[in-house]
């Protein structure tokens, strides 16, 4: 199998003897880490494929990459933190590129990234890490369980989890089945840790059904966002908590006074 790789305005050929869901980035400087970087699929003969009756389509459109973001260059932010001006965590994660970034002077919003499925069908989803700080991200998507069928380009026991935590590096495909209901959208999310738990970096993406009428941009309603990073189901824990430390604090003067 014969590929063709467009760079820089060259094309580069070569044998693709490897299948399966790898990157691509460049190696100079702090290229990659500003975002040089990109998915490098190369798709194995249906005959060859052990999987290939278990999913109905494997689409360029949902292959996911995520990765750690900072609100700056990397030049800047790692010889700030080598004079001793700047830290050099995360400030956010992005996925395919895209989200709601914190900025240095508050946030400002980008275009979510959107994935579109119909109901009834099985999709392989590619999902790739290209951070280059410690930072580990769960990815999890909103009601449906994702099914591995291969890890770093080779195929694995499939096993069916509701969440991957994902390494910069590593590669995970998946099987989606498009089985909920298709008149609302759900939530892609992708939580980081370690180096990206200091600023809580965290990002959605929205999983839409084309079948379900609605705008594939619109918010999922299950679990609605608050400043991106509370639930309303979260706030009504805290306000109950609230109420009842409140009538603890209440008992004890009654009983101290008493």
């Amino acid at each position: 199998m014969n590929g063709d790789v467009l760079i820089l305005g060259s094309i580069d050929r070569f044998r693709a003897d490897d299948v399966g869901t790898s990157f691509w980035h460049a190696h100079s400087g702090f290229q990659r880490a500003d975002g040089v970087y990109g998915p490098l699929i190369v798709r194995e003969y249906d005959r060859n494929d052990v999987y290939r009756n278990r999913y109905d389509y494997d689409l360029r459109e949902h292959v996911i990459t995520v990765s750690d973001w900072t609100n700056m260059t990397t030049l800047e932010k790692f010889t700030g933190h080598f004079h001793n001006d700047v830290d050099n965590k995360a400030n956010d994660i992005l996925i395919n590129g895209m989200g709601v970034l914190a900025a240095i002077n508050g946030t400002f919003k980008t275009p979510r990234a959107t994935f579109r499925v119909k109901s009834g069908f099985r999709y392989r989803f590619r999902l790739i890490n290209a951070g280059v700080l410690y930072c580990p991200i769960q990815f999890s998507i909103d009601e449906h369980n994702m099914t591995i069928i291969a890890t770093d380009g080779k195929p694995v026991e499939s096993v069916v989890v509701q969440s991957i935590v994902i390494y910069a590096g590593e590669r995970f495909d998946f099987i989606l089945e498009a089985n909920q209901p298709a008149t609302r959208n759900y939530w892609i999310k992708a939580k980081g840790f370690a180096d990206c738990s200091n600023y809580k970096c965290s990002q959605l993406a929205i999983l839409s059904y084309e079948d379900g009428g609605q705008d594939e941009n619109a918010s999922p309603t299950a679990g609605i966002q608050v400043n991106d990073n509370m639930t309303v189901p979260g706030l009504v824990f805290i306000f109950l908590f609230i109420l009842i430390y409140i009538f603890f604090c209440l008992c004890l003067i009654y009983v101290y006074f008493l």
